[in-house]
């Protein structure tokens, strides 16, 4: 069913506007997502993430010290592998090298380097032009399931990003496949259309007992036993608050000798205070000290230090050779990590990145963006409509530019009639990080573009229509539901 949007302010927050709002312009479907006002009770839940041990998960962090000092072994022939592909000079002429490369952020590190020379901080053992502290802030404009806990930002500002921008990338591209004994542990360098599809293979068609995938904190998991392959996808709980002093020290033991001064300086940056201010009244704040590293989520090593975790619960489940979810999630534990499991009984169950198998209509799969992702995003956008004039041209070229840049090179029916008319490249431009290098390509029949939500006929054909919407109209149906439900967690209001 749909009905007809009506376009509105912002709504103030406690007498005052809110720091960010999404313009609404349709086709949108109705979810229950909640976008949390950045307000001091919502600053101080989101840092419980960081700063809260419950007394209860302290033996996951005695488990995770005494399996990390019994594996550190491991690590340290990680740090012999990656030293063969990895040349590094210093810091300081890493940084100098390529201060000023092709980046998103090439203005501001441009102006951080000449800060940097100018203050005289670049002789300094951390970089920062001013105090060195970090600032911490609510994650804003995020859209959560109901429920769950609010995230937070921590600035450490560009010099200090500066410090290990090019360390890390290094440490990234020198990762391969790593066989241990009966353990893969695969690193994804990105959800590029070639390692997606060795992902894929990896996972459906392993040559070891375990196969661990991931990225960060995303990851699946396959087993191959007697009765064929099992294949999990496995989400963390909380796993920033998750990481304890030692796992940093583990990826300081990963990490090649040439690089290893710059890794030191990286998890020291992890150990500055944290300036919290009151969003309602700056004048209000209060500076936290850790006792030992905390990953924020603005640190450069955030991606390899989540991947050290990944790796440490994958030889805990070869340790304790897991074969069922509850051995899993047992293993899980003696690193150290609550974890979920949701076992993929088709292929399209499979989610990594946010992309699931799909079959093309020659019968080959690719791992394709899930639907739910543009169903989340069609329809509205984060402060203003860009552009000027007309807003229905504005809204139609919003809504082309996010099909285009979602699905650039894929063609079904439920993508097609929503990529129609002028796009907006700065639409297109949202799903550059999720879909890399052009995206899949391929011609997909709906019901198997489709089939990893189950959907009857008649839900199938609710989402034809939705995919026909047009600017102005809500979407409320089961098939909608089902497609958020899978992929995000939400529900709608129907």
């Amino acid at each position: 069913m749909c009905q007809y949007l009506s376009f509105s302010p912002t709504v103030p927050v406690d007498g005052r506007y809110d720091a960010g709002y999404y313009t609404v312009f349709g086709p949108v479907v109705a979810h229950t997502g909640k976008v949390y006002a950045n307000c001091p009770e919502n600053l101080s839940l989101a840092f419980t993430r960081l700063c809260v041990i419950r007394p209860g998960e302290l033996i996951y962090r005695r488990n995770q010290v005494r399996l990390l000092r019994s594996k550190i072994g491991f690590f340290r022939q990680l740090r012999d592998i990656l030293s063969r592909s990895i040349t590094f000079s210093t810091m300081i002429d890493e940084m100098l090298a390529h201060y000023d490369d092709p980046h998103e952020k090439r203005a501001l590190r441009i102006r951080a380097k000449e800060e940097l020379e100018e203050t005289g901080a670049i002789g300094k053992r951390l970089w920062f032009t001013r105090k060195a502290r970090v600032t911490g802030k609510l994650k804003t404009m995020e859209v959560a399931k109901s429920g769950k806990v609010p995230r937070t930002i921590v600035d450490l500002a560009v010099p200090a990003s500066m410090q290990g921008a090019w360390a890390v990338n290094n440490y990234k591209h020198a990762m391969v496949p790593i066989v241990y004994g009966n353990l893969t542990l695969f690193y994804c360098h990105g959800p590029t259309p070639k390692a997606l599809e060795e992902v894929l293979t990896r996972l459906t068609a392993p040559t070891t007992t375990y196969t661990l995938v991931f990225f960060s904190d995303d990851s699946c998991l396959s087993i191959k036993g007697q009765d064929g392959v099992r294949v999990y996808n496995m989400d963390i709980s909380k796993c920033d608050a998750s990481h304890t002093g030692e796992l940093f020290e583990a990826l300081y033991e990963s990490t090649p000798e040439s690089m290893q001064e710059t890794m030191r300086i990286l998890i020291d940056q992890c150990r500055l205070p944290i300036l919290i201010t009151n969003p309602h009244n700056p004048s209000e704040r209060v500076e936290l000290e850790p006792k030992e590293p905390i990953l924020f989520s603005g640190s450069t090593i955030t991606t390899i230090l989540n991947n050290t975790a990944n790796m440490l619960i994958g030889l805990s489940i070869q340790h304790y050779a897991a074969k069922t979810q509850n051995g899993i999630i047992t293993a899980a534990a003696e690193a150290g990590y609550i974890v979920t499991l949701e076992e993929a009984h088709i292929l399209e169950d499979i989610q990594f990145l946010k992309h699931s198998p799909c079959q093309r209509i020659d019968g080959t799969y690719a791992m394709t963006l899930n639907y739910g992702v543009l169903v989340r995003a069609l329809g509205n956008c984060k402060r203003d409509l860009p552009g000027r004039g007309d807003i229905l041209k504005r809204a139609r070229a919003f809504n082309a530019g996010l099909v285009r840049g979602a699905y650039p090179r894929v063609s079904t029916p439920v993508v097609d009639n929503l990529r129609r008319g002028e796009f907006s490249l700065e639409a297109e431009a949202e799903f550059k990080w999720k879909v890399q290098e052009g995206g899949v390509s391929g011609t997909f029949h709906t019901h198997e573009f489709l089939r990893r939500y189950a959907l009857t006929p008649s839900e199938i054909d609710e989402v034809l229509k939705y995919s026909q919407g047009e600017v102005g109209e809500m979407y409320n149906s089961y098939g909608l539901r089902k497609i958020l439900a899978k992929d995000y967690g939400l529900t709608t209001y129907c």
